[in-house]
């Protein structure tokens, strides 16, 4: 995946809307989770939350981390085309993404993510990665660094249906083209 550059990039109106949205959230915990649906041959569509991980620089992809042996990053790894839902409750809003999904497990590209998401997660979150390591291990081991079962999942959106659920209800579809992003109202 190649990302624009700075001076190139503009936030289309779909991620000046969730800015917003997360930034009126940011006291609520709950903000920061959203549902991801994948699918898998043998169990059909899954649907489970995980934790928002913030916005890769310059571009649409956002992230989430994961264990390298979930059922989750085995579904993505056959099928890279997902869905997710995310409901802010304050504000009545929801939106509805198409995402093509990215498992960034540690080539040389996809390092500087990992390490940038792995330094920003809180400790104890880096600690559950470490859960089958020996405790002098832990107590001594480099956690600057990833452990290999610790991946990225890089969401590249490109299609957001948006619904603001005051009244009146408001809808929004924003289809990215592969050029640009276009938006249209969609009656409600």
């Amino acid at each position: 995946m190649t990302l624009p550059k700075t001076d190139d990039f503009v936030l289309p109106t779909w991620r000046q809307r969730l800015a917003r949205s997360l930034h009126l959230h940011r006291s609520k915990a709950e903000a920061k989770y959203f549902q991801l649906a994948t699918y898998c041959n043998e169990h059909g569509v899954q649907n489970r939350t995980v934790v928002f991980r913030g916005f890769a620089p310059n571009s649409n992809t956002f992230w989430c981390i994961s264990e390298a042996n979930c059922a989750k990053v085995d579904s993505l790894r056959r099928h890279a085309d997902a869905q997710i839902c995310w409901y802010f409750a304050k504000t009545r809003e929801q939106y509805r993404l198409s995402v093509q999904a990215t498992i960034q497990d540690g080539n040389a590209f996809e390092q500087a993510s990992r390490i940038n998401v792995w330094q920003n997660i809180s400790e104890s979150a880096r600690l559950s990665f470490f859960a089958q390591a020996p405790e002098s291990w832990l107590a001594e081991g480099d956690k600057s660094t990833p452990p290999a079962n610790f991946v990225v999942l890089a969401f590249q959106v490109n299609q957001v249906d948006y619904l603001q659920l005051t009244e009146p209800h408001q809808r929004y579809l924003a289809i990215d083209d592969g050029v640009s992003w276009t938006e249209r109202a969609i009656p409600a």
